[in-house]
């Protein structure tokens, strides 16, 4: 048997074989953009929905679920403005807490500015200043004026050992003691020595108060100070044209209930012209950029200047300032300044 083929026979399959293809060609093709389209729309779709939750992140809700179940591009996407949703619940509630404790910092500052005394005192044979600047926003200096009649008066100033809230706390806690206490000692020593025994019980170790207090006495222009450990204070003679030692010593209030020495009273006599300086050590220990500290002659250098100048006690006080800030030429302060600033007239 012979089988023959002719070239009909092969153009019709080739033809029925090209039909064929095509068609199969043209239905992959069709089920190609039908799955796109699906595909597409399912993207579209999860996009869409991440979108509308970016929108609600943006407008505040961070109490939102992204609900998007993927392995692919589209959910490494939504874990990330998950992650995103998290990392910014954290920073919001740290800001709030910031900004519960920027306001509590605020309040303690202005509560420690209200202690201070806002009065003007006029002395018939003494001018007066004071400021006080804290190198935090609340500081442990502390400084009063209190008049007892119009002829004497009672000054101090006193640095907690430490330095922010805590030194504020107990700053607070001598003046309010001050002022419980004042009317009931004649003498500044005997105060000083009940100060002492209530810090002591009511503060923990460590924590201390250097102070001069002193009792001035206007008639007889004379001043009755005590010392608890504080910064000797600086006092030019306007006859001499010198500084005078003035006394030092004492145990700082608060550091042992019972001083092994007794607190002792000085006299001192403020003569026209003559200048008192009583201080904190952030003055004579203010820094600069050159590792520098302002140091004790500095400090008396200004004070005579000012004092040959006959300046009152409140241009003192700024020429004093004016040389710290000159000297620290912009350098961070370290520590609170206080200065109280005696002028005799």
């Amino acid at each position: 048997m012979v089988y023959s083929v002719t070239y009909d026979n092969l153009y019709d399959r080739i033809a029925h074989t090209s039909i064929q293809i095509i068609l199969l060609a043209l239905g992959g093709i069709i089920v190609g953009v039908v799955a796109a389209v699906i595909f597409s729309k399912s993207i579209t779709s999860a996009l869409s929905h991440l979108k509308l939750k970016a929108e609600e992140i943006g407008a505040g809700n961070l109490d939102i679920d992204i609900e998007v179940q993927s392995q692919d591009e589209v959910g490494v996407l939504a874990e990330t403005l998950e992650n995103m949703v998290s990392d910014l619940k954290e920073s919001q509630s740290a800001l709030l807490e910031n900004e519960k404790h920027t306001h509590e910092i605020e309040l303690a500052a202005e509560i420690q500015q209200d202690l201070l005394p806002t009065d003007d005192f006029n002395f018939h044979n003494i001018d007066v200043a004071a400021t006080i600047r804290p190198a935090d926003e609340v500081g442990g200096d502390i400084y009063d004026i209190i008049p007892l009649s119009d002829k004497e008066a009672l000054f101090y100033v006193g640095d907690v050992s430490g330095h922010g809230v805590p030194a504020g706390l107990i700053s607070g806690m001598t003046n309010i003691l001050v002022y419980g206490l004042v009317n009931n000692y004649q003498k500044v020593s005997d105060l000083v020595l009940t100060m002492n025994g209530a810090l002591a019980a009511k503060t923990s170790k460590g924590k201390y108060v250097t102070m001069m207090m002193g009792r001035w006495h206007d008639e007889r222009r004379q001043l009755i100070y005590t010392m608890g450990g504080h910064e000797p204070a600086l006092f030019w003679q306007a006859k001499t044209g010198k500084f005078l030692e003035t006394e030092k010593g004492g145990s700082p209030l608060g550091m042992i209930k019972k001083p092994l020495r007794p607190y002792t009273e000085y006299q001192l006599q403020i003569e026209p012209g003559d200048v008192l300086v009583v201080y904190t050590d952030g003055v004579n220990e203010a820094w600069n950029k050159k590792n520098q500290q302002f140091g004790m002659e500095r400090f008396q250098e200004a004070v005579a200047c000012a004092a040959a100048q006959k300046m009152s006690a409140t241009e003192v006080l700024r020429e004093i300032m004016r040389a710290v800030d000159e000297f620290r030429n912009g350098f961070i302060q370290k520590d609170d300044i206080t200065l109280l600033v005696i002028v005799g007239k």
